[in-house]
């Protein structure tokens, strides 16, 4: 079948509330013709690659660079006593300079980790760097609460290192702190670790929210993924995109009273949609926003994905290449390192010393190589010196052939439950 037109209408209404008309009229032709359906944006198609051509596939990571605790091996040895706010930040500048000396582009950044947004935003300023010589990436969804401390007392200040909130209000606000301070920097806006039970992908308002961030601010959208569930969550987002929750024959959406942006306040959304799903016109009366609208929205909403993918932990990798070869979905890998376990897989470290090379680059290099031609992955450095961003750069410069990279994850990788359960046991530290 082939889609001669696709066409969307939006009016507003005065006196304060929106009459919205969503449809899709197609006309297809040939014998046995089916519905080809398009995605749908509020505005102008955000154009270019989140990487352009060219870009090193090594990014660096803040999360252990904008808060003085974090969860990774020997931090403690790495960073000594001094963790305020300006040896920390000095460090951060340290890091950051290397990172980009060797060639990195990518800074990937969160609401959630700490000062990480304001570090890089005042090294971007110090070193005079423009939006278009780098990509950078933040988060919402995790609001840093410790209060600058690395150990937490029960019953006495701050009882969590972060705290989760993927509700709408939370999304506003962390979208204007991150605007308010990397400005023009912002490249990518991704949702901080999307769980199923966190229902962030089934809320058609913070779809909503986010797809008009997209067309009001050019950002592109991700979304990363943590725990034991990535998987089922990427395979949800994943579903999502192939077969979108139209609303079925004369059946509103889900959401008929939901909050709105205003949190004194309600959004009241009556549809009325017509044909089997998809509908082929819908007719939403809506007081702030149209969730089934949204919902149509959701057709290709997410321009990438961040999971854990390393030796130690590779379910996720099926999952990964469907998103990147079946929806163009930029992938990024996180916890290349396993927060430092890696370093300590007997197989890795036997094979880098035979090679006399360093560890970390060795691990990364064999992911690379095990990666490159399903997803070829964006991957995050954790560096928190000067000398460990250099040695992860190392990577880039070294061969692994794919049979030795399979060889190496074979001899390093643990059961996903083993592996995230050890994980949730880390210190911070």
């Amino acid at each position: 079948a082939e889609v001669i037109g696709t066409t969307r209408f939006e009016a507003k209404k005065k006196s304060g509330g929106f009459i919205m008309l969503a449809g899709m009229m197609t006309m297809a032709v040939g014998r046995g013709a089916s519905l080809i359906q398009q995605p749908f944006s509020y505005g102008r198609p955000i154009d270019g690659a989140l990487f352009p051509a060219g870009t090193p596939k090594l990014g660096l990571g803040l999360a252990a660079l904008g808060r003085p605790g974090y969860i990774n091996l020997g931090r403690g040895e790495d960073l000594g006593e001094d963790r305020d706010v300006d040896s920390m930040k000095a460090r951060c500048f340290k890091v950051l300079d290397a990172a980009h000396a060797g060639g990195v582009r990518y800074f990937d950044c969160a609401r959630g980790y700490g000062l990480s947004e304001d570090f890089l935003a005042a090294w971007l300023a110090e070193r005079q760097i423009q939006p278009d010589d780098v990509i950078v990436g933040t988060k919402w969804g995790y609001t840093y609460t410790a209060d600058w401390r690395v150990a937490l007392n029960e019953g006495e200040g701050p009882q969590s290192h972060e705290v989760k909130d993927h509700s709408l209000n939370n999304l506003i606000g962390h979208a204007a702190e991150s605007e308010a301070r990397l400005g023009r920097f912002v490249r990518l806006h991704q949702i901080h670790s999307a769980t199923l039970e966190s229902g962030v992908l089934s809320d058609a308002m913070v779809i909503d929210r986010l797809v008009r961030l997209r067309t009001d601010r050019g950002w592109k959208l991700g979304l990363s993924l943590s725990g034991p569930g990535q998987a089922d969550t990427l395979a949800k987002a994943l579903d999502v995109l192939e077969h979108p929750p139209f609303p079925p024959f004369n059946q509103p959406p889900p959401s008929l009273v939901a909050r709105s942006a205003y949190p004194s306040k309600f959004s009241v959304n009556v549809c009325f949609c017509l044909g089997l799903p998809p509908p082929l016109f819908c007719v939403c009366v809506s007081i702030y926003s149209c969730p089934c609208a949204s919902l149509l929205d959701q057709v290709g909403i997410f321009d990438s994905v961040q999971a854990t993918y390393n030796p130690m932990e590779d379910s996720v990798g099926g999952l990964l290449e469907r998103a990147h070869q079946e929806h163009g979905m930029e992938v990024i890998v996180k916890e290349a390192m396993a927060n430092g376990r890696v370093l300590q897989c007997e197989p890795m470290v036997a094979a880098a010393k035979e090679r006399g090379v360093g560890v970390d680059a060795l691990a990364i290099a064999a992911l690379r190589a095990q990666a490159k031609a399903k997803f070829d992955p964006m991957v995050l450095s954790g560096a928190v010196t000067a000398e460990q961003a250099r040695g992860n750069l190392g990577a880039l410069e070294l061969e692994v052939s794919n049979s030795d990279a399979a060889a190496l994850f074979d001899a390093c990788r643990v059961k996903p439950n083993d592996y995230w359960a050890e994980r949730a046991g880390l210190e911070w530290n």
